[in-house]
């Protein structure tokens, strides 16, 4: 098991005995890390859009992504600063919903997903200056 999806369900179980606010996001390598009806909420408060990240069970580029991009401290701070950030396992349960809701064909993938609900998805690795770049497009 990844570590990302380790941290994912320690959170999970946290927030299902009722310990922490809902809102209270997962922290890993200084990322934070929303539910998706969460990050909706916080969205529309905060006029930030949500940035929805796609991985799967055994998915080689999604292992990559977390390792050379999102636990890069540039990335996190740039994250944190101007989106709400969120993740989805879609070889999890209810998975499947997020894959044919955003059309998705693989993993890794994201979809930035503006507070008005409208939503651009961009699919395969990305590099950190990759992923930096199309961030940077899709905030203006």
């Amino acid at each position: 098991m990844r570590v990302f999806e380790l941290l994912i369900l320690i959170s999970m179980s946290v927030l299902a005995f009722g310990s922490t606010p809902a809102t209270t996001p997962t922290i890993w390598h200084g990322l934070y890390i929303y539910y998706y009806k969460d990050a909706k909420l916080l969205s529309k408060q905060s006029h930030k859009p949500i940035l929805l990240y796609f991985y799967g069970n055994n998915c080689t580029y999604c292992d990559l992504f977390d390792q050379y991009v999102l636990e890069n401290q540039e990335v996190v701070n740039y994250l944190n600063k101007n989106f709400i950030f969120a993740s989805v396992n879609v070889d999890e349960s209810g998975g499947h919903r997020f894959v044919e809701k955003f059309g998705l064909f693989g993993t890794p993938a994201f979809s930035m997903i503006y507070p008005n609900g409208k939503h651009v998805v961009y699919q395969g690795y990305k590099t950190k200056e990759q992923f930096l770049y199309i961030l940077n497009k899709l905030k203006k």
